[in-house]
């Protein structure tokens, strides 16, 4: 009995250990942390950031700021629907496009499904973070200006 409790002891140990490390592995699929550190020395704020049709729970709270959701309503839609604060919300995807265009300077989180019909729809849009699922995108500065 002694033997077997202390294997027993060692395989829930092993196998405690695996599941962390297993967790660790897969961080970046649940949560932006390391997204957000690849945007370190780019100031985002006095800029619209948006959220490409998916939200991001962990996204504003690692970026200290608001995060716009486009064509998402999700766990948010009790919230949206009473529209206190209807310019924190954009419906369409034709929408987020006309405004991401008339921005001089936004950032928008995307997977990477969305980032690439975007770009192959001509929305101008600069990769400045990237993880297996999400790309964080910038909008480029006008020809002659420097900096996003």
């Amino acid at each position: 009995p002694r033997t077997a409790a202390t294997v027993l002891a060692l395989a829930w140990l092993v196998g405690g250990l695996a599941v962390m490390r297993g967790a660790q592995v897969l961080s970046p699929v649940y949560s932006t942390h390391a997204l957000v550190k690849q945007l370190a020395g780019i100031d985002t704020r006095g800029a619209p950031f948006y959220s490409v049709r998916h939200y991001e729970q962990s996204l504003p709270f690692y970026l200290k700021r608001l995060v716009t959701p486009v064509a998402y309503k999700g766990e948010l839609e009790f919230g949206i629907d009473r529209r206190k604060h209807p310019e924190r919300y954009i419906d369409t995807l034709a929408e987020f496009e006309r405004r991401w265009r008339a921005e001089p300077r936004a950032y928008a989180i995307l997977e990477r499904d969305d980032y690439r019909m975007l770009s192959a729809r001509g929305l101008p849009m600069q990769v400045i973070a990237r993880d297996p699922l999400r790309v964080i995108v910038a909008k480029p500065a006008p020809a002659g200006r420097a900096g996003a």
